[in-house]
């Protein structure tokens, strides 16, 4: 199984060589607007150079993500670009050598989650169109992007099994699926091993991220307060990841792992630090 790491805010050359040294197999390339990797200014030449990078490097773009895109927006305009970006994504990704195009279903937040199905039907079922034409596979990441300053508003609508049953109803295709990433899950106090079984067929891509309960912390402020849990580098948390290795073995996943690495531990000056203990974890646990 190729083991890479989100490369956010980086430019392909810098992503792939930095890759290469660390030991890496790839890395799943993060296009934002306004960063080095902007689909919006995207040209043939970056595409060959980004190729060329990678015959260089020998590592691999693994997926490549829209980013913060708001596919769902409640605003024409907002959908409209996103859904301009969605689709340069998937006629990008099979030229860049990969068949994963990960995002958000980030919706209005105003609204519940439930109620934005319908909308995500028509966006989404088009996506699964588009991708199908081109062998090309979504998969949704299940952060709920959740904000609790005001009352609890939901950014992601697709981050619980309750949720995945409706949205997966709405677009049968199975070019549209999960970026699962156990270690929202876990602080949500979700089944994080029982959905890889469940939605199995739904498997496109996969964050290797954990989380750490901060108990002490959580027992001052509750559930709706800040900081009662973090995210770690795999294997630094409380993710049981020989239960996850044995699920995928199970459904036969083989499709690939990124290390989201968003650790406070290993910021700054300990970065490369992280991700590189990150990847002998899970070389490890997964034997690949």
């Amino acid at each position: 199984m190729n083991i890479g790491y989100v490369a956010s805010g980086m430019g392909p050359a810098e992503a792939l060589s930095q890759a290469a040294r660390l030991g890496f197999d790839g890395v799943e390339l993060s296009f934002s607007w306004g960063t080095a990797c902007d689909l919006d200014t995207w040209k043939p030449d970056d595409t060959r150079r980004t190729c060329d990078e990678v015959a260089r490097s020998g590592v691999r773009i693994l997926a490549i993500t829209t980013g913060w895109a708001n596919h769902l927006a409640s605003d024409q305009a907002g959908r409209d670009h996103a859904f301009a970006n969605m689709l340069k994504a998937i006629e990008l990704a099979p030229q860049l050598g990969t068949s994963i195009v990960t995002c958000n279903a980030f919706g209005d937040p105003a609204q519940r989650p439930e109620n934005q199905v319908k909308l995500f039907g028509q966006v989404f079922g088009e996506y699964a169109r588009r991708a199908e034409d081109k062998g090309v596979r979504i998969g949704i990441e299940n952060c709920p992007h959740c904000h609790t300053e005001h009352g609890i508003q939901i950014g992601n609508i697709a981050y619980s099994p309750a949720l995945f049953d409706p949205l997966f109803e709405a677009v049968p295709s199975r070019a549209v699926g999960l970026e699962y990433d156990p270690s929202h899950f876990y602080w949500l106090g979700i089944d994080y091993v029982g959905v890889i079984r469940r939605y199995a067929d739904r498997m496109v891509y996969m964050h290797a991220k954990d989380t750490e309960v901060l108990a002490d912390r959580l027992g001052q402020v509750g559930i709706y307060g800040d900081g009662w849990w973090r995210y770690r580098i795999p294997g630094m948390g409380q993710v049981n990841w020989d239960h996850i290795a044995r699920a995928l073995a199970e459904i036969g996943y083989r499709t690939g792992v990124v290390i989201e690495h968003e650790d406070p531990v290993f910021e700054g000056a300990r970065f490369e630090e992280g991700l590189s203990l990150g990847l002998k974890f899970l070389r490890a646990v997964l034997k690949a």
